[in-house]
């Protein structure tokens, strides 16, 4: 697909200079820190425990992942996961594979993802079989009829036929296939329109916003300094999709190296046990 974007030249040059924007991508960051604090806990939810050395490898693999089941670069992979490991680590995937990333609520259903898929002209789809209670599969196939969709990629151990299964794909030690500096011919550039969201009022369909990388690394740096966010905090993403949680638990947390806490569900109790086992000092809702 075409990726048209509405930020000039002399637009991007003027954020540059002025120092709103930073000219770093995210997954620059996530790579520093699995080499500044290869040992330490990046990320973790209710099944999964990544370190930053240990995150590096799997973005990496996903990457590099994608790209061979034939996504390609500038095309669009729609990812409706739950909060999770996995969906952190996607999202910095396709950052590496020059994949354009569009995060999708949870919640959303046939009419609304028939319309992201079909306005997007997404070739690729993350999803859980099931989640609670619901058919995201299913859901998939009987929309897909009308849609550009090729590739539909489960989350979890259970994967059904026909599709691509995101555990396998991290276990495949693709990083021995290719030369170290294999995915900077892929990987975004700060400036790139590298990201789709989305806004939605009460009523309406999604509405599509391009998001660009150097405006996401500035927020987490100023974050990160304004709240003075260190590699000792905790900071946990209880189930949100405002910009709140996005801003300080995506982009801060990475730049300070402190260790973001994933949970999946709306639960008041289990959010209270979590932020007491995990020592939580930052809590984004």
């Amino acid at each position: 697909m075409a990726k048209p974007t509405r930020y000039t030249p002399e637009i991007i040059d003027s954020y540059m200079k002025s120092g709103d924007w930073e000219p770093r991508t995210w997954s620059s960051v996530w790579d520093r820190n699995a080499r500044d604090y290869p040992g330490k806990e990046a990320i973790v939810d209710s099944k999964k425990r990544v370190t930053w050395g240990e995150a590096k490898v799997q973005t990496d693999r996903l990457a590099m992942g994608l790209l061979e089941a034939g996504i390609k670069r500038d095309e669009v992979l729609a990812i409706q996961l739950p909060n999770s490991v996995d969906l952190c680590l996607l999202r910095v995937a396709c950052e590496k594979a020059g994949i354009l990333c569009l995060p999708a609520l949870r919640t959303l259903r046939h009419k609304e993802m028939e319309h992201l898929l079909k306005y997007s002209e997404a070739t690729g789809i993350v999803i859980p079989w099931e989640y609670k209670e619901f058919d995201h599969l299913r859901m998939v196939q009987e929309i897909r009829r009308s849609l550009p969709l090729k590739h539909i990629f489960v989350a979890g151990e259970k994967v059904p036929a026909g599709t691509i299964s995101l555990e396998e794909m991290l276990k495949r030690p693709l990083e021995e296939k290719y030369p170290p500096d294999h995915l900077e011919k892929t990987r975004f550039q700060p400036h790139e329109f590298s990201w789709i969201t989305l806004t939605s009022g009460t009523t309406g369909l999604p509405k599509f916003v391009e998001s660009m990388l150097c405006a996401f690394t500035a927020t987490g740096k100023a974050i990160a300094q304004n709240f003075a966010i260190t590699a000792d905090d905790v900071v946990a993403i209880l189930p949100a999709a405002a910009a709140g949680p996005n801003n300080v638990g995506y982009w801060a947390a990475p730049e300070a190296a402190a260790k973001i806490v994933m949970q999946e569900r709306s639960d008041t109790e289990a959010a209270l046990r979590l932020i007491e086992k995990e020592r939580v000092t930052i809590v984004c809702v």
